[in-house]
């Protein structure tokens, strides 16, 4: 059951409604700041030659009945491989590296070939300039699939995918979103998809893979709870280096992985309930890159 405030009288019903028109007002703000910093971050690469791709964030937000109801945080930008590096330079001259997280191409996230992409992609206004973003129906796969490589730990971003498909769903065209990778894939995007059913009450019911959608596995969802009700929330090892309690806490906070991140990591399959085998495989194959980068911070 829903624990509502108990309002007293008029006055603190007036004062509620005050704060939250305030809060209102500096979300959007908020939000019309970050538009323009991404407009002139956009700008200055598209005039370079770079042709960046924006996903999540603010692209995401767009799907929203009212985008600036989204958090916002670093931007993050696609590149061809071949141009990554020129991208830093150009960024770190204008003193813009800070605030931009640079993709060389979409790697683990998508398997669609990027000129594939970049084909499929659309441009939407952003403070006066136009901002390249995948189609809905290729965000959403990139969404689902980097919702899960997080092991499912944030709940909030369900209403990206919630947003994206009930704003589309008279037009998506869900070949296109699920035809276009493997069977494995496929089941990912399902499985995140009747998750967003079970929690938020997404509607399916006439959405043309309503008959694809399953209940996922007992694991999967015990797995998404356990991270949803935990306090620690996964940090890259070398952030702590310097504090040994929260080190031991992230340590143990990978022991044993966390299923679903081990699945995704070793492109397995959510159905079925024995998980160890993607965990020891997983585990081992972020052995090399966590020394890495520890042993990298202390250059």
């Amino acid at each position: 059951m829903k624990k509502f405030l108990k309002i007293k009288n008029f006055m603190e019903l007036k004062t509620l409604s005050n704060f939250q028109n305030d809060l209102e007002k500096i979300r959007l703000i908020n939000y019309k700041v970050y538009e323009k910093n991404l407009a002139k971050v956009i700008d200055r690469l598209e005039k370079a030659g770079y042709e960046p791709i924006l996903i999540k964030g603010w692209a995401a937000a767009q799907y929203y009945p009212k985008p600036w109801d989204r958090n916002l945080g670093d931007i993050d930008l696609v590149f061809r491989p071949e141009v990554i590096d020129k991208v830093r330079e150009e960024l770190s001259e204008n003193n813009d590296l800070y605030c931009v997280d640079i993709h060389s191409g979409l790697r683990h996230l998508d398997t669609v070939s990027l000129e594939d992409l970049y084909r499929n992609c659309m441009r939407i206004n952003c403070a006066g300039t136009p901002v390249r973003v995948l189609r809905v129906e290729d965000h959403l796969r990139v969404l689902c699939v980097h919702w899960l490589n997080d092991g499912g730990a944030n709940k909030e971003k369900l209403w990206d995918l919630f947003f994206a498909i009930d704003r589309f769903r008279d037009t998506f065209d869900w070949d296109r979103c699920l035809d276009v990778v493997s069977p494995t894939r496929r089941e990912w995007i399902r499985s995140v998809i009747s998750l967003t059913y079970d929690y938020l009450g997404l509607e399916v019911e006439n959405l043309s893979l309503a008959g694809e959608l399953e209940d996922n596995p007992m694991w999967f969802k015990s797995a998404v709870e356990k991270e949803w009700n935990s306090t620690v929330k996964l940090n890259s090892l070398h952030l702590f280096l310097k504090k040994k309690e929260l080190l031991i806490k992230q340590i143990l906070k990978r022991i044993p992985p966390n299923p679903i991140q081990a699945t995704v990591g070793v492109e397995g399959s959510i159905k079925g309930n024995i998980r160890l085998y993607y965990q020891l495989m997983n585990m081992f194959m972020r052995i090399k890159p966590s020394l890495r980068r520890i042993f990298g911070s202390k250059k």
